[in-house]
């Protein structure tokens, strides 16, 4: 089956009437014009293929391009290992593989790749890093710019890139972790001459890289300790490091893996499983402000939004990454888990505030706000990443960003998720907040650099449908979803999106109350994304998106939700659309036709009881009558079959008809419709076809139709049956094959039926006009054999009653033919032919049955068939009593 003019137009999102048009962006990363379309202006932002998803609070679009460079390598290592960092503020990009590492600066517009694979002895290193630009004002030329790359393998080994007026500087450093089991886990430049690199047991490396003391090049934070037998022989012969402060490290129960590592006004935030830690550090020495514990904050965060039935005690919870941005803010990023549900890892963000006072520091939890993210934890997964604005989380998972409202005047909670699975989230920067909107920059591998903006004025601005405080949650909710839904059909049918969208039902909504009310948005033309301009027509489109929305809701299982009567209202809303569309069809045919437009314009405006003396065009009022009068189709269609003066009703009833046939038998099953045939509309609508055929036939019979308009009536009588027939047992079927048959016999059809009387299993009427066709003897014989055999002794049977009796040649011929058919035909009670039958009796000796029968039969011959058959009746009555005697 081949898509329609309107699916290809819609779904390649091409506007039509600009099809010269470019719509390739050529914005590159770090471009000078960013902000800068290269597509000419689009009559609606719909139409714009750099917008991806719109909606008042927010929306995704195509930011720019990668350079050509990086995108090849990104294909090439995507599935292997590869890092990326980009920062948009920066203006650099970095790729870390295994073999090499890849940096753009846009400053000097510089490609740097550096090989690694010599470096790294060990295959799966898959080492960490972090990258310091030197940005500051004594730089007088663009290749001053100092840019320092640090990588640390799982095992603590560390290498230094420094690049430099062209050039490379590399240096080694070890970092001895001090358990067996430990590993390297975060990365973090703190100044410029000093990394912060966390492990698995909580321990922070600090790397002095400048320092001329080779003992003070690497420390650890805090003292360390190691009891028992595998501490002591370790102490014999190894060299403890120096530590930089007095504090010691915890047991990892307390603190877990350090998880990130951020800076905020010279104090250093360290954020491992269950804690956070503020040092400040300066050269050699370090000062711990604080050691905040949160396991016990954060389970019971979390606790209030699981179900009650859940306690504190069965919650599995831990800190997956943090981001700050202010020291007095602090917002976390949190793992959970619950009973039943265990292989399931759920995430939520929690948003602290931090009180500064007299050196210490205490954190409160402002704010916490689940995700709608989920997923089973393997090998492969990526690591969550957190990046945030003063109001917005952007939560990055392997395919996902989501964007989630940190202040409780809103529940602003909307994702970005990729459609490709071999796509992939390689970095997201939050780049500079305006008032009014925060903006993420998310790198993927596959669909260049996206744009997720959210308008935190309409979020947190009054009536908004985000809204934290409502009357009514469950109505807010069906608000929510119906946007989603909204952004489902517009932006989800373009197959180049990279995007997909995803609904659920989490939060009570009413998923019938929004699909009814997009759908009436739809159809009066108040959605604001239903394409006005396009080179289909509002009919075509609105049909497309009512029956696109059913596709979406079925694809994700959500049609349930739909009760039996806002179904059946949907599928009859589609239907009209689609008589609507199929009405157009015709008239776009019948354009050129001055007196079939007078005509369905006069009768369309009597159906709204209007006049046609209006300025618009006959053809702009009809157009208007499809489009915003689509619940009077079905009166106009009953009075055209009326009208006997035009042709008209000959072009659209019998194709409207035929038409919705093929719909129905599609759309009611998929709307989960079971009613009886008889009350689809097709079969509702054969009433005004039987009017029309009626007046033809009637008509014909007076004069002399021409091939076309008999081969009109022909198609007429078939689908009459056809929809009849699908109640086979039933009187108004027996009833429509008379009337069909009687008509086409009437006007000289004969051929016609005998091929929808053999279609129908009508033996009588083919018996009736076999004998019309114009055949040949031996043809005739020929042809009657076919249908004996086809329909067995009913056949033969009416087949002998309908031959002419005087004309026994024909008679006996079939007899012969089938013998077992003859005996059973003249040996019935309904005594068949009995001026045949007595013959047939005395050829098989049975001259008492024939005796009987021509003695009943005699009072019915003419005198002549008397006066034949007298003398036989006196011989049989002999050769009855000699057997008597």
């Amino acid at each position: 089956m081949t898509k329609s003019k309107s699916t290809v137009l819609l779904q390649s999102r091409r506007e039509p009437t600009l099809e010269s048009k470019s719509i390739a962006d050529k914005r590159v990363l770090f471009g000078n014009n960013q902000q800068q379309s290269m597509s000419a202006p689009f009559t609606e932002p719909w139409l714009d293929p750099n917008i991806l998803c719109k909606s008042n609070a927010y929306q995704i679009t195509v930011n720019c391009k990668l350079p050509e460079r990086y995108q090849t390598i990104i294909h090439r290592e995507l599935g292997k290992f590869l890092r990326v960092k980009a920062s948009l503020q920066a203006e650099y990009m970095a790729l870390l593989t295994t073999t090499h590492f890849y940096l753009y600066l846009k400053k000097s517009h510089r490609h740097i790749a550096h090989p690694m694979a010599h470096l790294y002895k060990e295959d799966s290193i898959n080492p960490l890093f972090d990258i310091f630009l030197q940005t500051d004002n004594t730089i007088q030329r663009e290749d001053e710019q100092v840019v320092k790359i640090l990588t640390v393998d799982s095992r603590g080994k560390a290498i230094l890139f420094v690049h430099y007026d062209g050039r490379f500087t590399q240096a080694f450093y070890d970092i001895p972790l001090y358990q067996p089991y430990e590993y390297i886990t975060a990365v973090k430049w703190i100044h410029a001459d000093q990394a912060l690199i966390g492990s698995s047991t909580g321990q922070a490396y600090l790397l002095n890289s400048t320092a001329t003391n080779t003992q003070h090049r690497v420390m650890t934070l805090c003292k360390q300790s190691m009891p028992g037998p595998w501490g002591f022989m370790k102490s014999l012969y190894t060299a403890s490091l120096p530590h930089a402060s007095e504090c010691t490290l915890p047991k990892i129960e307390e603190s877990g893996s350090i998880v990130n590592i951020s800076t905020v006004d010279n104090m250093v935030y360290m954020c491992s499983h269950h804690q956070v830690c503020v040092w400040i550090i300066n050269n050699t020495e370090a000062q711990l402000v604080a050691r905040i514990p949160l396991q016990n904050d954060i389970v019971n965060c979390i606790s209030q939004h699981v179900p009650s039935d859940i306690t504190k005690s069965m919650l599995q919870c831990r800190i997956v990454t943090m981001d700050i941005e202010i020291k007095e803010e602090l917002v976390l990023l949190v793992s959970y888990t619950v009973p039943g549900l265990s292989e399931y890892v759920q995430y939520a963000v929690i948003k602290f505030s931090m009180i500064h006072s007299n050196d210490t520091i205490m954190m409160y939890p402002q704010h916490t706000a689940s995700l709608p993210y989920s997923e089973i934890p393997s090998p492969s997964s990526k690591i969550p990443q957190l990046n945030i604005t003063k109001d917005i989380a952007f939560a990055s998972f392997d395919g996902t960003v989501v964007a989630r409202s940190l202040s409780k005047k809103s529940v602003f909670e909307e994702s970005l998720v990729l459609k490709d699975k071999e796509n992939a989230i390689l970095a997201v920067h939050v780049t500079d907040s305006s008032e009014s909107f925060d903006t993420a920059k998310v790198v993927t591998a596959k669909s260049d650099v996206l744009e997720f903006q959210v308008n935190k004025s309409e979020i947190q601005g009054p009536g908004n449908i985000y809204a934290g405080i409502v009357d009514d949650v469950v109505e807010r909710n069906t608000m929510v979803f119906k946007s989603r839904l909204e952004q489902a059909l517009f932006f989800g049918v373009f197959n180049e999106s990279p995007l997909q969208f995803p609904l659920a039902v989490e939060h009570h909504e009413d998923v019938g109350s929004a699909v009814m009310d997009l759908t009436r948005e739809i159809r009066t033309g108040a959605c604001s994304f239903l394409p006005k301009m396009l080179e289909i027509s509002p009919i075509e489109s609105r049909f497309y998106f009512q029956n696109h929305m059913y596709k979406i809701l079925q694809d994700q299982m959500l049609d349930r939700f739909l009760s039996a009567e806002q179904r059946s209202q949907l599928f009859e809303l589609l239907e009209l659309y689609y008589l609507s569309k199929q009405l157009w069809k015709i008239t776009l045919e019948k354009s050129a036709d001055m007196q079939w437009m007078d005509t369905v314009t006069q009768i369309s405006q009597a159906v709204l009881l209007q006049t046609t003396d209006q300025p618009n065009t006959k053809s702009q009022q009809w157009a208007d009558f499809l489009t915003h009068h689509i619940d009077k189709i079905k009166d106009f269609l009953s009075q055209i079959s009326t009208n006997n003066v035009s042709s008209c009703a000959d072009d659209i009833i019998p194709r409207i008809i035929q038409k919705c046939r093929s719909f129905e038998d599609i759309n009611l099953p998929r709307y989960s419709i079971q009613q009886p045939p008889k009350n689809n509309f097709s079969a509702k609508a054969c009433k005004h076809l039987v009017s029309i055929f009626d007046q033809k036939v009637a008509h014909y019979t007076i004069s002399c139709p021409d091939n076309g308009q008999k081969a009109k009536l022909r198609d007429m009588a078939t689908l009459l049956l056809d929809i009849h027939r699908q109640q086979p047992y039933t009187e108004e079927y027996d009833d429509m094959k008379k009337t069909v048959f009687k008509g086409l016999c009437a006007v000289g059809l004969h051929q016609a039926v005998v091929d929808l009387a053999d279609k129908h299993n009508d033996i009588t009427f083919i018996v009736i006009s076999v004998p019309h066709l114009n055949l040949s003897p031996e043809e005739f014989r020929q042809t009657s054999r076919h249908f004996v055999d086809r329909f067995g002794y009913p056949y033969f049977e009416s087949l002998l009653q309908q031959l002419d009796v005087e004309l026994r040649e024909n008679i006996w011929y079939f007899c012969e033919q089938y013998p077992a058919f003859t005996e059973t035909f003249f040996s019935s009670e309904q005594q068949h032919l009995p001026k045949v039958a007595w013959i047939y009796h005395v050829k098989k000796g049975n001259y008492k049955k024939a005796h009987e029968v021509l003695s009943r039969c005699s009072g019915h011959m003419s005198e002549k068939e008397h006066c034949l058959a007298s003398p036989w009746i006196k011989m049989l009555s002999v050769v009855l009593e000699g057997k008597v005697e």
